[in-house]
């Protein structure tokens, strides 16, 4: 980027200078001391710094947005949801729609606070556009596979000690971070909840949606796959009459949902 290519060497080279000059005036290491032949500023060294400095502040933007989406999925689920008494899915939820508007957000932000957007993969669109449009979504059902390779997988949930978010100085990683700390949430949110067959139906609706259209913006689809495996999983577990939607019926269910709102 122009910052580090132009900017940091400028003003690495002013900084040396300055303590250059204060050296001369007995601000620097004296005749006598032992680090005398040591520049009193070490440009790489500085560099580094900045550079770990600028890593633990992604991460903590990282915990901060996921956490703060993590709260909201949570109160929807345990206070705001009856599980058992939900009606037959007839579109998806509004906050799963609000999941999704918050990691439009969470882009939006990271894109100026990283330039490059190189890391976007090929035909990837953005949320909103990818909101228009629900035909070619596609279900895949967990297997009990997938649940014992995500058992082994390094978690990403930062209220657990020793976890970190899995996220790389990219916008992608950035919001593929962010999207696995919400996920860890939604499916630890459903493990306290009972629900009925309804419920469960709904949850398979809303993981169909968030699977098509948070996958094409993250760098790591296999992890994140797992993660909305595993909500599915934990929705099934927990519900007292766990017979899946066909995914020919949540088609259908999207498609209407799109003409009503034509």
């Amino acid at each position: 980027s122009f910052l580090a290519s132009h900017v940091v060497p400028t003003v690495m080279e002013k900084l040396a200078a300055g303590f250059e000059d204060m050296s001369g005036m007995g601000c620097g290491p004296s005749d006598t001391s032992p680090a005398r032949d040591q520049p009193a500023f070490v440009a790489q060294q500085a560099a580094r710094m900045l550079k770990f400095s600028a890593a633990q502040l992604l991460e903590a933007y990282v915990v901060m947005q996921g956490s703060k989406i993590g709260m909201m999925v949570r109160s929807s689920i345990c206070t705001s949801t009856n599980w058992q008494k939900l009606k037959e899915p007839r579109g998806v939820r509004r906050l799963t729609n609000a999941v999704l508007e918050e990691m439009e957000g969470v882009l939006a932000e990271v894109s100026q606070l990283i330039e490059e957007r190189g890391d976007l993969p090929e035909g990837a669109e953005s949320l909103s556009s990818l909101s228009e449009s629900n035909e070619n979504l596609t279900t895949v059902q967990g297997e009990p596979s997938i649940v014992a390779l995500f058992a082994q997988k390094k978690k990403c949930n930062p209220h657990e000690e020793g976890d970190q978010p899995c996220t790389s100085n990219s916008q992608l990683g950035v919001v593929t971070g962010v999207t696995k700390i919400v996920l860890k949430f939604m499916a630890e949110s459903l493990r306290l909840q009972t629900l009925g067959r309804a419920g469960f139906q709904q949850c398979m609706v809303d993981v169909h949606v968030l699977r098509a259209k948070v996958s094409p913006l993250i760098n790591d689809p296999v992890a994140v796959e797992m993660l909305l495996d595993e909500v599915e999983r934990a929705a099934s577990d927990r519900s007292e009459d766990p017979i899946p939607i066909d995914k020919n019926i949540i088609d259908r269910i999207l498609a209407n949902n799109k003409r009503a709102k034509s």
